[in-house]
């Protein structure tokens, strides 16, 4: 209750401080200086750069569309522009009224020596109020070693303290304690469900069709809501508006494409990026090969993904724009497996086949229209669809033939299907009335379909032409609910030294003729000793709605998206946090945060309970409501500037569980599957020359936790047949019982691995590029673990650890153009 008393108490302020600027704007005259920031080269607006008046020392910086607007008195004005990658720029002119300034920005010759391309404080900043906040550029993105030549936003995410990758080389976020679908992932505001290729290896964001992404593990700002640890907002690129460029990469088991350019010159444009992996066109051969040797038995297997991403970019005029968006992205994986037996004496054949297909993947679309209203008020509309659907598909399928006449055939079919689709809006608006105070606010509206389960068998079977059939289903019936919020936030400048962002969060769920509703204050505030030094502290409170229910480490087409209903409530969250942050020389940035986070109504399946349970029993009778809490150290350091760049970062954590009704773990506290105690990232990239440039990381954590029996008892002797009233001259006999003391009671050996990475790049006329990539991950072949199990003896049992990872080395191509 202190906590939410001190969150409205700094709400109110900024408030009251915000009324009071706007009759002192009545008062004291002022105008407003806005517009756009442009990539001069392409005419693609620059997310983030700075604004910034020398004269009255007040600034901003353009939003997610490249706009931007403050507020000045009448005078002189002084005002420079800065991005990184970009030339500085500067103006200097009398202000007498309202004036808009479009700004085309040049690159820099220093772009190709950035590698952590973001804007100051972007990985730890002094000057703005946010905590646990990363601002990922694409060369950012690209600066962590390719795996199977394969670039992802998800592996630099992974990279940052206070966040656990999971099991090794896949695709997970475990952030500051909290679990994998507790992560709100938007492209272009639009939610995605699922964010996994390969099981996980790879994450469904196309590096090269990515503009930005911000990453926010703390202070939450207020327009953020519906999930508990994390937020992952990219924007895709909109396109070139002057020229058309593209570029293809030929991987080790994937390739890419990328396409931009105007449709109407500096009216209209598009950008279009698709990406493939063809394991299932080089593991083609391979099963022919194989199956020529074999007489009776044909084995086949194979496994692709593709993204699709499209956009579309039209301005009507200076004020009023439009983006059309569209991603798709699917992945299949079949194996099946043939037998024939002929008996040619006999005159028969007999033939069985046997297999299993998976289909899983997303599709999004949304429409946004940008819109100034005036020189203060900038709004986004926008109307967006989005879903993900899993089928697996389990036949089994066998037939006798007698002298080429079907004599007999058996049929069976299982399925699982399983889904989530969503429809609405989103409305967004930036309100800049005085210098200090930059507020937004709006609004989002979803409507759920939810699909969690609906699986069956079919069956037919008969002899020569009659045949009969049976059809078994068991399913959840498909649940509909409405999810609405509101938000309201204001970034207040108190005074030089003083500078607070708060906001209210509103929230409601109806599902089932239930309504669930939540107030979530956020607040964080900074406190700046001198321009390179400042403390900040932070306070969020974040609500969810939906679950992922899952038996795996590893992201599989069987989870299940679940909302809350009548028995399960929402999810809730109260994260503090605290840090000390500095800058050196601009080029170097460090800081210490710790942070404390409590969360209700966490859901895990309980003991003996998983998804693969008895079909004729619910979810919700499978899984119990609980408890956590996670606290925390993280230290960052970091160079953005010069040949060599990175950032190296500390992670000291600890995560906890307790379901207090006894479902699980007989209701006492156990640790969390990847509570990771320590961690240690470093990153690295050095730009030798203009044709070679290396990177690496280096990444060190404690092991993950599993559940093992550490003890085993012996059942009281038993006579074989002595069940039954029959006894015979065989010694008694016993079983030997496995007894699991603690839920997550083993650690697995601590984790660490090297990859490096070096680019050749090969300059060739009219600005075109050849760019060689060669990378190696797990440099020295470190055998991490990715599952246990105990071996032996019940009584002398030895835990095994099994490693699937050794050294991978990849290389890729890319031309430019």
């Amino acid at each position: 209750m202190k906590g939410l008393f001190f969150i409205l108490l700094l709400f109110l302020s900024a408030s009251l401080s915000c009324v009071t600027a706007t009759a002192q704007r009545q008062s004291r005259k002022l105008y407003t200086v806005s517009g756009y920031v442009y990539d001069a080269a392409s005419r693609e607006t620059l997310i983030g750069a700075n604004i910034y008046d020398r004269n009255m020392q007040k600034g901003t910086a353009s939003n997610n569309y490249g706009f931007y607007s403050f507020s000045l008195p009448p005078g002189d004005v002084a005002l420079t522009v800065s991005h990184v990658g970009f030339g500085t720029q500067e103006t200097r002119f009398r202000l007498t009224g309202d004036t808009v300034i479009h700004w085309q920005m040049e690159a820099s010759a220093m772009l190709k020596e950035v590698v952590v391309e973001a804007r100051r404080g972007a990985l730890s900043g002094v000057e703005n109020t946010q905590l646990g906040a990363v601002s990922l550029s694409p060369a950012m993105i690209k600066s962590v070693p390719a795996i199977l030549g394969e670039v992802d936003l998800v592996k630099v995410l992974q990279q940052m303290p206070g966040v656990s990758a999971g099991t090794e080389g896949f695709s997970g976020l475990y952030v500051r304690g909290g679990n994998k679908d507790e992560n709100l992932y938007l492209i272009d505001g639009n939610p995605v469900y699922d964010v996994n290729h390969l099981f996980g290896f790879f994450s469904t964001f196309n590096a090269d069709a990515v503009k930005s992404a911000e990453f926010y593990k703390g202070s939450f700002p207020a327009r953020f809501g519906g999930r508990l640890s994390s937020v992952v907002d990219v924007r895709m690129k909109d396109g070139n508006m002057q020229e058309y460029h593209g570029l293809f990469t030929v991987g080790l088991i994937s390739s890419k494409v990328q396409l931009e350019g105007p449709v109407i010159r500096d009216r209209a444009s598009f950008s279009v990026a698709f990406r493939r992996t063809y394991l299932d066109l080089l593991t083609t051969p391979v099963f022919w090969i194989a199956n020529s040797q074999m007489e009776n038995e044909k084995d086949y297997a194979g496994y692709h993904f593709y993204d699709l991403n499209v956009k579309v970019n039209y301005r009507f005029s200076d004020r009023s724009r439009m983006h059309l968006g569209w991603y798709s992205g699917n992945d299949a994986f079949n194996i099946r497996q043939e037998w024939t037996y002929r008996n040619e004496w006999a005159g028969s054949e007999s033939r069985s086949e046997a297999g299993v297909k998976w289909n899983w993947g997303n599709r999004l679309a949304s429409v946004n229209w940008n819109y100034v209203f005036n020189s203060q008020l900038f709004g986004n509309m926008s109307a967006i669809y989005s879903r993900f659907n899993s089928r697996i598909r389990i036949y089994d399928l066998s037939e006798r033939k007698e002298d080429g006449l079907l004599a007999h055939r058996n049929n069976m079919t299982m399925h699982y299907n399983s889904g989530i689709a969503d429809v609405g809006y989103r409305t967004d608006f930036d309100y800049t009335p005085h210098p200090n105070h930059y507020i937004r606010f709006g609004s989002n509206y979803l409507f759920h379909t939810f699909r969690p389960e609906e699986n069956g068998t079919t069956t037919s079977y008969g002899s020569g032409g009659a045949m009969t059939g049976d059809t078994l289903r068991f399913h959840n019936d498909r649940v509909y609910a409405h999810e609405w919020s509101a938000y309201a936030e204001d970034d207040a400048t108190l005074s030089d030294r003083i500078k607070v962002n708060a906001g209210l969060h509103f929230s409601l769920f109806r599902v089932d003729g239930k309504t669930y509703t939540g107030l979530q204050p956020r607040a964080s505030a900074r406190f700046l000793f001198n321009e390179n030094l400042s403390v900040k502290a932070a306070y969020s409170m974040m609500n969810q709605y939906v679950h992922l229910l899952s038996s795996s480490a590893v992201s599989l087409p069987t989870d299940l998206w679940v909302p809350v209903t009548k028995n399960i409530r929402p999810m809730r969250a109260g994260q503090f946090s605290a840090g000390v942050f500095c800058n050196l020389h601009g080029t170097y940035d460090f800081s210490i945060e710790a942070w404390h986070k409590t969360m209700h109504n966490v859901i895990e399946y309980r003991d003996g309970a998983s998804m693969f349970s008895s079909s004729s029993v619910g979810w919700q009778q499978r899984v119990a409501t609980g408890r956590g809490i996670a606290y925390g150290v993280e230290l960052l350091a970091q160079r953005s500037a010069g040949k060599l760049t990175g950032w190296a970062g500390y992670g000291l954590s600890w995560a906890e569980r307790q379901f207090p009704g006894g479902e699980v773990n007989g209701g006492r506290r156990f640790w969390a599957k990847y509570d990771n105690r320590h961690k240690v990232n470093l990153v690295f990239g050095y730009k030798a020359s203009d044709r070679l440039e290396l990177n690496g990381s280096w990444t060190y954590y404690s092991g993950n936790r599993m559940t093992v029996a550490l003890e085993h008892y012996e059942t009281p002797p038993l006579m074989p047949g002595e069940a039954d009233g029959f006894t015979n001259q065989n010694p008694p006999v016993s079983a030997s019982v496995p007894h699991y003391h603690s839920r997550n009671n083993y650690r697995m050996s601590d984790y660490h691995r090297l990859d490096i990475g070096v680019n050749f790049y090969r300059p060739k006329t009219n600005g075109r590029m050849a760019v060689w990539n060669l990378s190696i991950y797990n440099v020295y072949c470190r055998q991490n673990p990715m599952l246990a199990y105990p071996s032996g003896e019940p009584q002398k049992a030895v835990m095994t650890e099994y490693s699937i990872f050794p050294l991978v080395p990849s290389f890729s191509y890319t031309y430019k153009f």
